[in-house]
């Protein structure tokens, strides 16, 4: 009867570590299968990441060409608001000089006639100097 039991007892333990082993394999098998795929996410991070740096560098000289072309278009700015400012003045000093004349009190029609025409056309100008002036303010 020990011997049966003996018996019993083996076929017991030999069918459970047969049924741990079927067990041991399927984790092993779904190990293998989790290990490939984090092989396949670390080479596909590893492309992205290349390609993020990729475009990173791009938006870095895209970054260092705005930065270049904001201090150019502001230099160019400068350069026509300075150049509009000395033309005004100019057309002051123009002007000035007319009110003198003027004020000498001329007594040739034709002078106060050709300053009559050149006072118009300052205005002209000076319309035409504050409407580009207020699209260019440095």
């Amino acid at each position: 009867m020990v011997a049966k039991a003996k018996k019993i007892t083996k076929k017991k333990v030999s069918k459970k570590t047969e049924s741990e082993q079927k067990i041991r394999d399927q984790y092993t098998v779904v190990l293998e299968r989790i290990d490939s795929k984090m092989d396949l996410l670390v080479e596909m991070y590893g492309s992205h990441n290349e390609k993020f740096e990729q475009i990173d560098s791009r938006f870095d000289n895209l970054e260092s060409d705005f930065e270049s072309f904001k201090i150019e278009t502001r230099d160019n700015f400068k350069s026509v608001f300075d150049y509009l400012s000395r033309i005004e003045d100019e057309l002051m000093e123009i002007k000035n000089e007319i009110k003198e004349i003027k004020e000498t009190k001329s007594d040739e029609k034709w002078v106060m006639d050709w300053m009559t025409k050149i006072e118009k056309r300052i205005i002209v100008i000076e319309k035409r100097l504050e409407e580009k002036r207020v699209g260019v303010k440095c």
